[in-house]
């Protein structure tokens, strides 16, 4: 008798959406069938759309952020991502696929796992970003009326403008200025535009640890929005620089002199922090806390353009001890005029040929001067000997400045400039580049006079041009 072998036997069944021949599942639907109801069913979108501001190259996150992406990063790929939201299931994987740069399309190829009542389906997909431009706040602002949320005007008022020349220096060779969107030059000061508060606050502060400003700040409200409470304001600052500079002639009001232990008359070394001055008749020198200064202000007397020319005659008190002696002098142009006398701490012979200022004929508003007696006025006051040598006419460097222009007549900036080559404290502060037109002649063989020492003044090219690259 032949035993019975029953086989089994796999029972199919319809697919309930398309009619296929299937094994029973959960579901009863293929696995096509289950692929693309996964795609349809909103869990994986095939195209997205990811906004781009063109001017800062920055993408859009909602609602209110935008970051700065490289193409084809990893930080662009996981804002892509990010975009991608799915129901019951896991991103686990995803990389870009090539795509032309001009064609506005990012393609990003994405592994989804899902889980089932019977197992973990992992389906690949393709999603296509298309960039649109839109505009950010702060380019929408720059674009538009609403360009700055805050100015920095700082303002020298006075005849000269070389602390504001040095101020300008030091912003350049610091970066200060990196966050201004706009700058302006004025008649007697410069102005910045921030479209970020914050960064004009750290510009405030880099100004007021350089120079003893006095500061004044004021908003105005341009526009608001009462649903969503937004206010959109304008914040000016106003830096005022002391009205002196180097080598300027200060007459102090009495007061002030008593309590620095001075003359009344004070010439000006320097303006940084401090104001350095030193007195004409001594070799004394004080400073001048900002502070202090803004709480009882002084002027220059005389600016530095108006220096004059004069000749040692005659040297009395010429014995060594002596610190303060009495000289007299003729002008340069008339040294057939009468001598005059006058005190100075300068070591001079007879023949020198020294810088000063003559108050003679001085016809000045000042209320220091004018309340003093004219026997206590002097008739000169010495500044320094007058340097040796032509003025130069080429220079084989030229001056970092903000805003080029043609500025090599500029009164202020040749004296700016004279400076720098006669303090090498100085230099080492301020932003030297070649002048190539003239660096070109001396290459050439050309003979171009240098109160620089070229070994120093190429030892700065190559640092500059190495920071530049």
């Amino acid at each position: 008798m032949q035993r019975y072998n029953p086989q089994r036997t796999v029972t199919s069944i319809l697919c309930c959406k398309c009619g296929v021949l299937i094994e029973p599942n959960p579901g009863n639907v293929c696995g096509e069938c289950f692929t693309e109801e996964l795609g349809h069913s909103g869990e994986i979108p095939a195209m997205l759309v990811l906004h781009h501001c063109r001017n800062c190259e920055r993408y859009h996150i909602p609602p209110k952020k935008w970051v700065y992406c490289e193409p084809e990063s990893l930080d662009l790929l996981k804002l892509c991502m990010q975009r991608i939201k799915v129901k019951d299931a896991k991103i686990t994987d995803g990389s870009f696929i090539w795509t032309e740069s001009h064609s506005r399309r990012l393609q990003v190829r994405v592994l989804v796992d899902r889980d089932t009542e019977t197992a973990t389906v992992r389906q690949e997909a393709t999603v296509e970003y298309v960039l649109q431009n839109l505009q950010c706040k702060d380019c929408e602002r720059l674009m538009a009326e609403k360009t700055w949320c805050a100015i920095v005007q700082i303002r020298q008022r006075a005849e000269g403008r070389r602390t504001l020349l040095y101020l300008e220096q030091l912003i350049l060779t610091q970066n200060a200025h990196r966050g201004a969107t706009d700058f302006k030059m004025r008649r007697n000061g410069m102005d910045f535009y921030f479209s970020d508060k914050n960064a004009a606050n750290r510009f405030v502060a880099f100004i007021e640890c350089t120079l003893p400003v006095k500061k004044g700040r004021t908003e105005k409200l341009v526009s608001e929005d009462t649903h969503t409470g937004e206010r959109f304001s304008k914040a000016s600052y106003v830096l005022d620089i002391p009205p002196i500079s180097k080598e300027d002639l200060i007459c102090l009001p009495k007061s002030i002199a008593h309590q620095l232990g001075t003359s009344r008359f004070l010439l000006c070394l320097r303006v940084r922090k401090n104001i350095h001055l030193v007195d004409c008749e001594t070799p004394r020198k004080v400073e001048v806390p900002g502070l202090q200064y803004w709480k009882t202000p002084f002027v220059a007397l005389l600016s530095k353009s108006r220096l004059c020319s004069f000749v040692v005659r005659d040297i009395e008190d010429e014995w060594e001890a002596a610190v303060t002696k009495t000289v007299y002098v003729v002008p340069e142009e008339n040294v057939d005029s009468q001598e005059i006398a006058t005190r100075t701490s300068i070591p001079l012979c007879v023949g020198d040929c020294v810088l000063g200022y003559s108050l003679t004929h001085l016809n000045t508003q000042n209320d220091a001067l004018e309340e003093m007696r004219e026997d206590r006025v002097p008739d000169v006051v010495l500044v320094k000997k007058k340097p040796l040598g032509k003025k130069q006419d080429r220079r084989l460097w030229r001056l970092k400045r903000l805003q080029n222009g043609d500025e090599a007549g500029c009164q202020d900036t040749e004296m700016f400039m004279e400076e720098i080559e006669e303090d090498k404290e100085l230099r080492s502060s301020v932003g030297i580049v070649p002048n190539e037109e003239v660096l070109e002649l001396w290459e050439r063989g050309e003979e171009v006079a240098s109160s620089i020492p070229v070994s120093e003044l190429m030892e700065r090219f190559s640092s500059t041009m190495n920071i530049d690259g």
